[in-house]
């Protein structure tokens, strides 16, 4: 609370800083960053729902892509994207369009701090992410491949298993 952080700052000031502060110098070299978009499997319930109610540039781009995939959906997509069950949201078809939207949102609030990835790379369904972070292909293109994408795999991808081994 700001109670406590005026403590520790005046603290710090006075050169009895407590184990909880942290201090350094900032560097003048601006630091190279390179972003990786995941594919599909990392979906949950609920995810982004603090950042859509905190964050103006997430929520924007939510309600944005939400505009684009109005037809491509079954719910409208916050609602896919907050409360949707689980097992709905693990379906191909909803998972696909709902991930790309939300790392899409996320690309967005960083951009909007000031981010720029001096890379990008995707991995699966991240491919479409990172294609517009890289200006190949624009937001609303990757929206739309992404739900015909989810929605051609669901359909014609018969349920299978994945079996991992240390």
């Amino acid at each position: 609370d700001a109670e406590r952080l005026i403590e520790s700052l005046r603290a710090f000031a006075a050169g009895d800083a407590e184990a909880a502060t942290a201090h350094g110098a900032a560097s003048a070299q601006p630091k190279r960053v390179a972003l990786l978009f995941p594919g599909q499997g990392g979906q949950r319930a609920g995810m982004g729902r603090e950042l859509y109610d905190d964050e103006p540039v997430f929520r924007a781009a939510v309600d944005a892509a939400a505009l684009v995939l109005d037809r491509e959906l079954p719910a409208p997509l916050p609602e896919l994207m907050f409360d949707a069950p689980a097992a709905l949201l693990d379906r191909t078809d909803i998972t696909q369009p709902v991930g790309c939207a939300f790392q899409l949102a996320l690309l967005a609030l960083a951009r909007s701090v000031g981010l720029a990835p001096v890379a990008v790379i995707g991995h699966s369904v991240g491919d479409y992410a990172a294609a517009v972070a890289a200006a190949v292909m624009d937001g609303p293109t990757a929206l739309l491949a992404c739900a015909l994408r989810g929605r051609l795999m669901q359909q014609r991808c018969a349920p299978g298993g994945m079996l991992v081994v240390a």
